[in-house]
């Protein structure tokens, strides 16, 4: 993915401002499917697949708390021209992998949680990782550790502020379609025969535990 950002930011250098706001809408569709957020939508999509409404509810969730960060910090950040500082960057890509390793964490005790209401012939709503809330969380975390990237990017593509300023406004909502179909896909994907059969038993586990692994090793990557 970061050779298609590279791909699509080297053909709006220089470019006049229609691509480059076009160039702005692809990296936002795109967004969804960097590694760390595969890994956080994961615990999120692995609940009932037949119930795409709340997938799709938790997917706008989360899109929704990433847009708005990045609005909320991102305008001010290119209108000064700043940067996030290194230590505080960094502090905050942590707090993404924590937030991954505790996502899968609750989403394996919910599993857990799950099989044993089965087993007593009772019904498990989810518990907390399936919330709108949870998600929306989930995405302010998320958004608060790229903006800084995203302002300087968009401020290299496009010198001037109120240029950068539509731009931003245009990548921000992307990226909440792209988080509300990636949810949704993450859900189709379970959800098909071959995996239903062996959702509560298999790939529910392997999904989390592959999360919680991905997320440690995103949180000390980034110390």
């Amino acid at each position: 993915m970061e050779s298609l950002d590279r791909l699509l930011t080297d053909a709006a250098d220089g470019a006049a401002f229609p691509v480059v706001l076009l160039v702005a809408l692809l990296l936002g569709l795109r967004h969804a499917s960097d590694p760390d957020h595969l890994a956080a939508v994961a615990p999120l999509a692995t609940g009932d697949p037949a119930d795409r409404r709340r997938a799709a509810g938790l997917g706008l969730a989360w899109g929704a708390g990433h847009a708005s960060v990045l609005l909320l910090a991102g305008v001010p950040l290119i209108l000064l021209r700043a940067d996030v500082p290194e230590g505080v960057g960094g502090l905050l890509e942590r707090a993404v992998g924590v937030m991954i390793v505790v996502l899968a964490v609750l989403a394996l005790v919910r599993w857990a949680s799950a099989r044993r209401a089965a087993a007593h012939g009772t019904h498990d709503d989810g518990g907390r990782v399936r919330r709108p809330r949870t998600a929306f969380g989930v995405g302010v975390v998320h958004g608060l550790a790229g903006t800084g990237g995203v302002a300087l990017l968009l401020l290299a593509l496009l010198p001037s502020r109120g240029e950068a300023l539509a731009a931003l406004l245009l990548f921000a909502p992307a990226t909440m379609v792209s988080m509300a179909l990636l949810t949704l896909g993450w859900t189709w994907v379970l959800g098909r025969p071959v995996l239903a059969r062996l959702h509560g038993a298999l790939v529910v586990p392997t999904v989390s535990v592959a999360a919680l692994v991905f997320g440690v090793l995103y949180a000390t990557a980034s110390v």
